[in-house]
């Protein structure tokens, strides 16, 4: 008798896949597996026999699994699969922005001068992109108030 065979015979609305998983745990006697991986049924199937298939089937389906993976707070910004988008780079950078926005005046001394160490780069970027691209309208001010209120403004 083959393995499906069996599963009918079981009347278990499980699929074949699923029971095959059980299989591979070795959790149901009677059930030898050959060096290919196909299983198959050694012995009478009887009545007792399949309740008993019946009822492991059951307590390993009412066997707590792992628990469902808990939602994120933080944005997933980055849809590309690993490779860093701008829109990705820009969402990071504004949920850092407004964590520190208006809290930085409060830093000591060495962690504000950490902080435009940082964001300099950042900040002659824009003002690169300012003198080379009239499109984009930058200033001191803006970017000033900016880092006061976070990205709202």
């Amino acid at each position: 008798m083959s393995v499906s065979d069996l599963l009918r015979e079981t009347g278990l609305r499980i699929g074949e896949r699923q029971f095959r998983r059980y299989l591979a745990l070795n959790a149901l006697d009677g059930i030898a597996r050959t060096k290919g991986g196909h299983y198959y049924v050694v012995g009478p199937v009887t009545p007792e026999r399949i309740e008993r298939i019946r009822n492991t089937v059951f307590s390993l389906k009412r066997r707590p699994g792992r628990p469902p993976p808990r939602p994120s707070n933080r944005p997933k910004f980055s849809g590309s699969g690993g490779i860093a988008t701008i829109e990705g780079v820009r969402g990071l950078f504004d949920l850092w922005a407004n964590q520190v926005a208006g809290k930085w005046k409060a830093w000591p001394a060495d962690k504000q001068e950490r902080l435009f160490k940082e964001i300099k780069p950042i900040y002659e970027m824009g003002q690169w992109l300012k003198a080379n691209n009239p499109i984009l309208k930058l200033d001191d001010e803006s970017l000033k108030k900016w880092l006061e209120h976070g990205v709202q403004a």
